[in-house]
């Protein structure tokens, strides 16, 4: 069995957060800013047509994140 991969829930410089996304926190204001820049999103990131989602879906897509990241399968990243 493979050994699961470890990455760090944050990583900070002076102007920069990289983290984990914290579902309950982080789904109103990602909800927000998809809202304001789908248009611009559209041509590049397909997954955008679906945007905004309501806030509990947004929750549970970013919950669904998370615990994919918790398991060392996947390593998304939410830039601050």
């Amino acid at each position: 069995m493979p050994t699961p991969l470890i990455a760090p829930h944050r990583i900070e410089t002076r102007r920069l957060v990289l983290r984990a996304f914290e579902p309950k926190a982080d789904a109103g204001l990602m909800r927000a800013v998809l809202a304001r820049s789908r248009t611009h999103l559209l041509p590049m990131m397909f997954w955008a047509t679906g945007e905004p989602l309501e806030l509990e879906a947004k929750r549970e897509h970013l919950a669904l994140i998370r615990a994919k990241f918790d398991r060392g399968e996947d390593f998304a990243y939410g830039v601050f």
